[in-house]
């Protein structure tokens, strides 16, 4: 696929969670996706608000990863803040991943993002990217996803 029409994804995620899964998801997502990833994008001498900044103006949508080691970070809540000001009524651009939390830790932090459906890390990278392509899909095409999903299976466990 030509880079100049690949989808943008922006990945916001807390450093923590960088090895074992958020570095791994952006490696898995390269294949199809232009990614913003912070190993990626950003090198010494650079400004992180600047840089961080330019990558959500121009991403078409977030992977927000979302761990007790998020909801402890300034610089996630700021990204976080930066895509919903990025989103329209009609316009859905978070695509939430559940790391190692519940929907009622998710709903302390923030009861409008638990209302949202998310992949679960826990399905592994695969099922995530899957996940996170059958959204795009949808979101972009308005297309009917057909099939049962993880994240949906998810829902009558919750």
């Amino acid at each position: 696929m030509d880079e100049i029409m690949k989808k943008k994804l922006f990945v916001s995620h807390a450093s923590e969670d960088k090895a074992d899964f958020a570095r791994p998801l952006a490696d898995a997502l390269l294949k199809d996706y232009a990614v913003w990833f912070d190993e990626y994008e950003l090198v010494v001498g650079q400004s992180l608000l600047e840089e961080i900044s330019k990558g959500l103006a121009n991403c078409d949508y977030g992977v927000v990863i979302f761990s007790k080691h998020f909801f402890n970070k300034h610089w996630t809540q700021s990204e976080l803040n930066g895509l919903f000001a990025l989103e329209e009524k009609d316009k859905k651009v978070i695509l939430p991943v559940w790391k190692d939390v519940t929907k009622a830790e998710v709903a302390a932090y923030s009861p409008i993002l638990a209302d949202r459906l998310a992949a679960q890390a826990s399905d592994g990278v695969d099922s995530v990217v899957n996940e996170i392509k059958r959204s795009i899909e949808f979101f972009d095409r308005g297309k009917i996803v057909q099939g049962e999903t993880a994240a949906f299976r998810k829902l009558g466990k919750i």
